[in-house]
């Protein structure tokens, strides 16, 4: 596990600007998609879900580049939901395209990869490795 932390620090902002791309295509993703209406109670639910997870990894954003901030439960818990929902896109996706011809669904095992990688960023709650002046 250390190692791991390791790795993480770092490679701090590469998994910072991530979390920042993985915000953009929420907020787009989602916003766009409940901005249609017409969908069904689940996709309903499933956007908002994903817009709470694109709010929660702003406010996780913040305490990125701030020192102080004092709501590490949130950091956990946007952790867990993206390990969550990455992995619930990887189930899906075997369930969904085991009699597919299509190749289209491999571009989602790398991105529920990515989802789970940077929830586990904020779950273990890294912080930037302070540089040694000198």
């Amino acid at each position: 596990m250390e190692r791991l932390r390791h790795i993480f620090t770092q490679s701090y902002w590469f998994w910072v600007i991530s979390k920042i791309i993985l915000i953009h295509i929420l907020l787009i993703g989602t916003i766009s998609l409940l901005g249609l209406g017409k969908l069904r109670s689940e996709e309903i639910f499933i956007n908002t879900f994903g817009l709470i997870e694109a709010i929660l990894l702003l406010i996780t954003l913040v305490a990125d580049f701030s020192a102080s901030f004092r709501f590490k439960g949130i950091k956990v818990l946007t952790g867990v939901v993206l390990i969550v929902f990455g992995l619930g896109l990887i189930i899906t996706l075997l369930i969904i395209a085991k009699g597919s011809q299509s190749d289209f669904y491999m571009l989602g095992y790398p991105f529920g990869f990515w989802m789970m990688l940077i929830g586990l960023f904020d779950l273990l709650n890294i912080k930037r490795a302070k540089r040694s002046k000198g």
